[in-house]
């Protein structure tokens, strides 16, 4: 808050000066505080909130105690928080500003498609004579390296994927792979082969 003066006269004589209101700046943000409400929302940076009512779209610094009634709104004023909408891959749609609904209900789940993974692999590791040494989950001394990844299904179910990586000769990797701890039959194991060169 900023406190504004005024002068003050008598005829053209100066009588000193007054307090003649005080302002708030909206160019200075305040200190951010954790409230534990996830709806207390603060900008923390240049720009507003967008709040709307029936007849216009309004800028905010703090949407103000928001809270959930099928969407979001300003409590103080009933305008409702407004913002961009996405679409169902999850794209900004840019342009309209819509009011930002909180859906109640169950999300559908959405089953696992596909895995991205990265990871390195030590080139001086000893490798594992898969003759002698057939690959066993539950041996830890049977693969080289393992790890697991939380996967779903159509019903939201977790389940858990284990690739297991050894190591067969110079630059080959043997991957094989455990559903729910599980070998799949009829998953063949898969060979990496790595450039000595440049390592890919």
């Amino acid at each position: 808050m900023t406190t504004q003066f005024s002068a003050m006269y008598a005829g053209s004589q100066a009588m000193g000066v007054s307090v003649a209101g005080t302002a708030q700046s909206i160019s200075r943000g305040g200190s951010l505080v954790s409230t534990g409400n996830a709806l207390d929302l603060a900008i923390n940076n240049d720009g507003f909130f967008v709040t709307c009512d029936s007849a216009a779209t309004f800028p905010t610094p703090a949407p103000d105690r928001l809270k959930p009634k099928k969407r979001l709104y300003r409590q103080r004023l009933g305008r409702l928080f407004a913002g961009l909408s996405v679409d169902d891959s999850g794209t900004l749609q840019t342009g309209t500003v819509t009011d930002i609904q909180i859906k109640t209900g169950n999300i559908p789940a959405q089953a696992s498609s596909s895995l991205i993974f990265t990871a390195n692999f030590d080139a001086s590791d000893d490798a594992i004579d898969r003759t002698t040494v057939p690959f066993d989950p539950t041996n830890s001394s049977s693969y080289t390296d393992s790890y697991t990844t939380t996967v779903y299904d159509s019903l939201g179910n977790e389940h858990s994927v284990c690739q297991y990586f050894t190591k067969t000769s110079d630059n080959t990797w043997e991957v094989q792979y455990t559903f729910d701890g599980q070998q799949q039959t009829g998953v063949p194991a898969m060979t990496l082969t790595f450039d000595p060169n440049t390592g890919n």
